[in-house]
């Protein structure tokens, strides 16, 4: 636990427990104040100094003012903590008018505009897919005269697939909402896999390789979304020997990261990996609960820990570390609406954990975007192989009804 005694603000976005702030400081002996939304509050501790709830964290006018008040109160922050990842710049934009110490967006915009972050990766040399930024529908479609279809199209910003599109054609282009610059993307038919963990700046600390079970984009369109840790030795030396050179290339300072990779193998069957994106933050989805459930790490207490300027020092994982995996299932309607029927999974053969919404309780239309789902589910095991099985045998079984509230 951090041992300090000044003011920490806290930019909160969760109702269930993504973070045990309480772990990471001590609420008596400073003043922890937090800004989060109507949806939010309930996962703020009780041993909150003061809380402020807006319509939009990322609403920077309003953010001002209730950080503003906050600090006549109880003085310029000692720190300035935000771990999702659309409330990141607000925190880096705050420190800088505080000149409280942590990132400022200067120095993590190579992860946070991901056009700056494709140029990044390409001058390390590493392979990618050809990209562009563009701004008009006939820039979309003399990028696809080079690249082909399909496109995909991208927000610089965001994530968890939301500002994410895949035009087929010329015809898909009435369907696009141009409000700003985009970044355009060569399409891939590889499959995606996530790599989360420590990088100290310098080498890689602990980290998993995940394969998915389905994908990102799907899973918006009403897909469920699987992952499962990867135990292949020969892949894992791929794709950490890759993940080392892009983190170590990209920034020399210690990060959490969620890096998103295409996976596949050349024609003499080596394993070849593409870069897709990465975040200097902690996955979403089930990716903190796994880790701190399964391999005993708080990847959002240690981005925490870095964000109040102090580096936690972690071993790498050795050869019987425990395998995890996790299944999201999407809502089955538009939010919000009522939960009607809903089935359990947790067994001998399921997940050791679900978390599901009760029967008659209705899932919010805003919120986190994983969060808030038709059920959430983590497994552990001894194999990939045997996680595979189970989380595609849930997938098959689980059942959800809901009803427009």
């Amino acid at each position: 636990m951090d041992t300090g005694t000044g003011h920490v603000v806290v930019i909160h976005a969760w109702q269930d427990r993504y973070a045990h702030y309480t772990n990471y400081f001590d609420h008596a002996a400073r003043a922890v104040t937090y800004v989060t939304t109507e949806i939010g509050k309930v996962g703020v501790p009780t041993e909150a100094a003061q809380v402020v709830v807006l319509e939009n964290t990322a609403d920077y006018d309003k953010l001002d003012a209730a950080v503003a008040g906050l600090v006549e109160r109880f003085g310029v922050p000692e720190g300035i903590v935000a771990l999702k990842e659309s409330d990141l710049p607000g925190a880096m934009r705050l420190r800088a008018k505080y000149r409280t110490p942590g990132r400022r967006v200067e120095e993590q915009i190579q992860f946070l505009d991901k056009h700056k972050m494709l140029e990044a990766v390409s001058a390390l040399g590493l392979a990618l897919p050809r990209y562009t930024l563009a701004h008009s529908a006939d820039e979309v479609l003399a990028f696809a005269d080079v690249a082909g279809w399909p496109v995909v199209t991208k927000k610089l910003s965001g994530s968890a697939s939301q500002g994410v599109s895949r035009l087929d054609g010329p015809p898909d282009l009435g369907r696009l909402r141009i409000d700003g610059p985009m970044v355009l993307q060569e399409h891939r038919r590889h499959p995606i896999i996530h790599v989360d963990g420590f990088s100290t700046g310098k080498r890689l600390g602990p980290w998993r390789a995940n394969r998915y079970l389905g994908s990102c984009l799907a899973f918006t369109t009403g897909e469920p979304l699987g992952s499962v840790e990867i135990d292949d030795p020969e892949v894992l030396e791929v794709v950490g020997r890759f993940t080392e050179t892009l983190l170590t290339g990209l920034s020399d300072k210690p990060r959490v990261f969620h890096l998103e990779l295409f996976l596949h193998q050349d024609d003499n069957g080596n394993w070849q990996c593409e870069f897709l994106e990465v975040g200097a933050r902690a996955g979403g989805g089930e990716i903190s609960f796994v880790w701190r459930e399964v391999h005993g790490i708080d990847l959002m207490g240690t981005e925490a820990a870095l964000q109040m300027g102090h580096t936690p020092d972690f071993p790498a994982f050795g050869p019987d570390e425990p395998v995890g995996a996790f299944l999201m299932v999407p809502v089955p309607a538009r939010r919000p609406c009522r939960v009607s029927e809903s089935t359990s999974l947790v067994g001998v053969d399921g997940p050791y954990v679900e978390k599901l919404t009760p029967v008659g309780d209705v899932i919010p239309a805003g919120g986190s975007f994983y969060e808030h789902i038709g059920g959430r589910f983590r497994f552990r095991g001894t194999s990939s192989l045997e996680l595979e099985q189970a989380v595609l045998r849930a997938a098959k079984e689980f059942r959800i009804v809901c009803e427009p509230a």
